[in-house]
């Protein structure tokens, strides 16, 4: 199952973003703790951080599909900020999507009978 990618617009170009195991764990490798940790009065800082990673491995992810989408070609030190400026509340309204398992389908067996209603059970039992 491929990771789950969404883009933002950052000066009219889709900036692709994954928040998965590649940005979590460069954030706990840069931070010391993990992003449930975060200590209160970092929080901006983390979720600066996070939001690198997450552009980082939007972009690893895109190119492993498509050979020829472009390397990320923003800097961490001249465009991380005015990105996140630009997509702020998006981007933290995402984040528990990335974390969500999808519902199972249930599998059946072959053609099911229907179940009865209340009225047809009812009358059945009499």
């Amino acid at each position: 199952m491929a990771s789950k990618i969404i883009e933002i617009d950052f000066e009219g170009n889709p900036v692709p973003i994954a928040v998965g195991y590649y940005a979590l764990k460069r954030f706990k490798q840069e931070r010391g703790y993990e992003f449930e940790e975060s200590k209160e009065g970092n929080e901006l800082d983390d979720l600066e951080v996070l939001f690198w990673y997450s552009v980082e491995a939007g972009f690893k992810h895109k190119k492993r599909q498509n050979p020829e989408y472009p390397d990320n070609p923003y800097s961490r030190d001249d465009d991380l900020e005015l990105m996140l400026d630009s997509c702020l509340i998006e981007f933290s309204k995402s984040i528990p999507s990335f974390f969500q398992i999808p519902e199972a389908t249930p599998k059946t067996s072959g053609p099911q009978k229907p179940k009865k209603t209340t009225s047809e059970k009812a009358t059945s039992k009499k």
